[in-house]
């Protein structure tokens, strides 16, 4: 997990290396009783113990279909590959730092923190470039036009107020050339909430997300979300991207686009919280990236005491900003537009110290290695007087730093 070039407030504490598990699950939730999502995470996530070791390291990965356990879901799209809903390891030693330079600390009993330490100092693997296959889209623009306006049929009649519809970019793709691409990515599109993670030997996680869906604090119980909706391209100069940057946030149609986010995090958090903790410490915040402005909100609460992490994450869990209000209907209907399963696309990966410290991003700008293929997914959120050639423009600004990391590995946008 990598904390990325700093993106201030939100950034996270620190920088997380792992390795040798001693402990993997992978579970599909189809398998799991309805619900029963929330209970296996229950067994498996360590207790809020202000002053535990912080080891062992849990670290998971929500697949965005997970939810499907939480929330009743039709099934009507397509599952391309097939992959596991949740990955779950236990890392009994990692090391962690403040930043990328380091100061760094192992955390760990002594045998497994010499076996990390061995490995992390032996030499770097340096796969050859794969060839050079061009990225596809699954929908062209007039068809990601014709979803935008049925969903925006859905919205007028009532059905919805907001839906955040993606497409899915693809391209055959060698899984042993990811920790290369996860650099180029990682160049190309800092941010503070990115990682990469072997899921097995030929799948892998490479993200660059911005965004984060929770943080919590075993000390205070104090639970923080961080939605973003809302974005802006950067400008050709200081002076054009500053100007972009105020309009995003005197926009009213991405300010009450973000309000609604907002609002459905509340609620969420509301589901768990002590009465009267819930509360929005910073609204309309502009975060800036390489390639995008984007309005971010710090929502807080305190976790009630007959509450733990897991009921915190089924609470939040898919996040509102990559699904939309009401979030059911917002849920069903992504699945009827999209066509494709997400995936672990706008799912969650997240790390939990020995304590039950937590931090869980959400997976957007984030590249799935499977099957033999690299899978990319950009969206935006849809609301009432939202234009589908704008929205087709905001996706491509999204997706604007694969190309230049793909380069990095020789793979070409096509």
């Amino acid at each position: 997990a990598d904390g990325g070039v700093g993106a201030g407030r939100y950034a996270p504490a620190r920088h997380v290396l792992a390795a040798w598990p001693d402990r993997v699950e992978r579970v599909r939730v189809a398998d799991l009783p309805e619900r029963g999502l929330e209970g296996w995470l229950r067994e498996r996530l360590p207790r809020a113990t202000p002053g535990a070791s912080r080891a062992p390291l849990t670290v998971v990965a929500l697949a965005y279909d997970a939810g499907r356990n939480l929330e009743r879901v039709p099934a009507t799209a397509r599952e391309d590959p097939p992959l596991p809903d949740v990955v779950l390891a236990r890392y009994p030693a990692f090391v962690e730092g403040p930043g990328p330079e380091g100061p760094w600390t192992v955390v760990g009993p002594p045998a497994a923190r010499d076996r990390l330490l061995a490995t992390l100092s032996g030499p770097a693997s340096a796969p050859g470039p794969p060839p050079e296959p061009a990225l596809r889209s699954s929908m062209d623009r007039a068809a990601h036009c014709a979803a935008l306006e049925q969903i925006l049929r859905g919205i007028r009649a009532g059905d919805l107020y907001q839906a955040n519809v993606a497409r899915r970019l693809e391209a055959p793709f060698d899984p042993a050339t990811t920790p290369g691409l996860y650099r180029s990515l990682r160049r190309a599109n800092p941010a503070a909430y990115g990682a990469l993670w072997a899921l097995d030997d030929g799948t892998w996680l490479a993200s660059s997300s911005p965004e984060c869906l929770l943080t919590f604090s075993p000390e205070t119980r104090a639970a923080h979300s961080y939605p973003i909706k809302g974005t802006r391209p950067r400008g050709a100069d200081p002076a054009e991207d500053q100007a972009l940057a105020c309009e995003l946030t005197a926009d009213a149609k991405e300010r009450a686009e973000h309000v609604m986010i907002v609002d459905l995090v509340r609620n969420d958090l509301g589901r768990v919280a002590v009465i009267g903790s819930v509360g929005v410490d910073r609204l309309f915040d502009v975060m800036t990236l390489p390639t995008v402005h984007h309005l971010v909100s710090d929502v807080r609460a305190t976790v009630a005491p007959e509450r733990d992490l897991a009921d915190l994450v089924s609470a939040l869990f898919p996040g509102g900003s990559i699904t939309g209000a009401p979030k059911i209907a917002a849920m069903s209907a992504i699945e009827a537009v999209e066509g494709l399963r997400r995936g672990f696309y706008t799912g969650s990966l997240g790390v939990v110290t020995g304590d039950g410290e937590a931090c869980f991003n959400i997976l957007i700008r984030t590249c799935v290695a499977a099957d033999g293929r690299l899978f990319y997914q950009t969206g935006g959120g849809i609301v009432a007087d939202s234009d589908p050639d704008r929205e087709w423009a905001e996706t491509e600004a999204k997706a604007a730093a694969l190309p230049l990391a793909l380069r990095g590995v020789g793979v070409t946008a096509g």
